[in-house]
């Protein structure tokens, strides 16, 4: 019974609050990972687009104006990741925040000695705990000229299903036929396996991945579903891990002759 009212309820939901088809349109001819998918999975990221709208506000910083395509834009990319996810990953936190372009972020940490040091850095995107993700469209944009080597709203995106669980430390809430003992093995031969080649200077990853376990998963993920290849080739284990997560396997869906680049850009 209780399936049958959250199936009835999310379709409410969607007569109400579906992305209109001229804008969807749009958004599938500007995100080329969604156009990969077959017609049936299409429809089923519009459903997710939808209520991820529905969920959270999408806002301007920097006095940035936000349109509802940049919004749908959005939503169809952080989508892809949650496609076949429970919508609880989506918990804990209610707004985008899109910025014009890198924006300057405040941190403090706490050193060995119980020191406080605030510092700054300028990103493209920033997960906040229990917060908003807060995105550079400039680096959000679907036309960024590095769109086919990385996306940050993935990246951020991961960093909130990672965090579904309490905490973002890399391990998320995995599904219930999950091995947990598997993915922590995987993750930690291939950061093993990363902090090598990056010291013998020759990396099969973005080095970002090596800030934290967090990180490590974000980067991951952007690999995952942008660089499928490049991420299966070097680290399989943390592909089929991501496979079984996601119920996605998106170098099945990719034509053999695209192999697109390596990004390195500021994430958080």
């Amino acid at each position: 019974m209780l399936q049958h009212l959250r199936a009835w309820h999310r379709r409410r939901l969607l007569r109400r609050h579906g992305i209109e088809p001229g804008l969807w349109s749009a958004a599938l001819d500007d995100f080329p990972l969604a156009g990969e998918l077959a017609p049936a999975e299409q429809q089923q990221l519009w459903e997710v687009a939808s209520l991820f709208l529905h969920r959270k506000a999408v806002e301007g910083g920097g006095g940035l104006e936000v349109t509802p395509g940049m919004a749908v834009s959005v939503a169809i990319q952080a989508a892809l990741p949650l496609l076949h996810l429970d919508p609880h990953y989506l918990d804990g936190w209610h707004a985008v925040i899109l910025h014009p372009g890198t924006f300057v972020a405040h941190h403090a940490e706490v050193d060995e000695a119980g020191v406080e040091h605030v510092g700054e850095r300028e990103l493209a995107g920033e997960a906040w705990d229990r917060g908003p993700l807060v995105l550079a469209w400039e680096d959000a944009r679907p036309d960024h000229p590095r769109a086919d080597e990385g996306n940050v709203v993935i990246h951020e995106t991961a960093h909130k299903i990672d965090a579904a669980n309490g905490v973002a430390n890399g391990f998320p809430p995995l599904r219930p036929d999950m091995d947990p003992h598997r993915w922590t093995a995987a993750f930690e031969a291939a950061w093993a396996d990363l902090e090598a080649a990056d010291e013998a200077g020759h990396p099969a990853m973005d080095t970002y991945a090596l800030t934290d376990p967090a990180e490590f998963f974000a980067v991951a993920c952007e690999y995952f579903f942008v660089l499928p290849a490049e991420l299966k080739a070097a680290y399989p284990a943390v592909y089929d891990q991501l496979c079984r997560f996601f119920a996605q396997d998106p170098l099945s869906r990719r034509a053999p002759e695209h192999h697109p680049g390596h990004r390195a850009d500021q994430r958080r």
